[in-house]
């Protein structure tokens, strides 16, 4: 593997959810504390971006048209063009929580999460983060409750798993998924670095699965991206450390 420079400084604060969205060939990816959304095109090297009225997790494109964020304690659809954002839900009224990280499942459904303050520190802050998933017919579902720092996302090819991080723990999960109703049951611990080194192997944050199945997961505070089994867990490699950057495969 190589790493090229994709885009420098490319966030003020901090850069997630970078999403390709193959109907515009364009990156999509937040600034979370800027309060933006970036598109990155890589055919003429812009990046634009619009500027939200809230904190802003995750972003990805709507079927229909537009995008749909995780900004705030809500989720919302936002019109590029005109910049016009249309309020579709909010959650944990009541709560000083945020949206974090969020995805698509394969059949369209958009998965994001919450999470709290981080007081004191990570390790022991108030799990009062959620799940939820935004269903085809636009109703809102809460899937997961207790949560500290929802994070990365994926599903397996067969689409019979769905893998989720939460950062606090420090741990990967397992769920058996249908996909037809979107349902998950039986929650397998599949990786778990809680008690390791936090400079060596940081937070588990965002991920996404390659065409062999194995999880590819970015770490916060290591500064790494690191390859696991999703079958056994075992690290397969690691590559870092290193900042907003392209992992680009070798071939012979």
């Amino acid at each position: 593997m190589s790493v090229e420079w994709v885009i420098k400084n490319a966030a003020k604060t901090v850069g997630e959810g970078p999403h390709w969205d193959s109907a515009t060939n364009t990156l999509l990816y937040v600034d979370i504390y800027d309060n933006a959304i970036h598109r990155y095109n890589p055919a003429t090297g812009s990046d634009e971006k619009i500027k939200l009225d809230g904190t802003v997790g995750f972003v990805v494109p709507a079927k229909k048209g537009g995008l749909i964020a995780g900004v705030g304690r809500c989720l919302v659809h936002v019109d590029w063009d005109t910049k016009r954002t249309t309020k579709l839900h909010e959650v944990d009224k009541g709560l000083e929580t945020r949206f974090n990280d969020g995805k698509c499942d394969p059949r369209g459904r958009v998965w994001a999460g919450t999470m709290g303050p981080v007081v004191p520190d990570v390790p022991n802050m108030k799990k009062i983060g959620s799940l939820y998933c935004l269903d085809l017919d636009g109703t809102l579902r809460t899937m997961i409750k207790d949560v500290g720092i929802s994070n990365g996302l994926a599903w397996s090819e067969d689409g019979k798993s769905m893998y989720y991080i939460d950062s606090t723990p420090r741990q990967l999960y397992r769920y058996d998924f249908d996909p037809s109703t979107g349902s998950i049951d039986n929650k397998t611990v599949i990786v778990d670095n809680s008690g390791k080194s936090v400079p060596e192997f940081g937070l588990p944050d965002g991920m996404t699965l390659d065409t062999e199945g194995k999880a590819w997961v970015a770490n916060f505070f290591s500064k790494k991206v690191v390859r696991y089994d999703t079958n056994t867990g075992m690290l397969i490699f690691d590559y870092g450390p290193f900042n907003f950057a392209r992992i680009v495969p070798l071939t012979s």
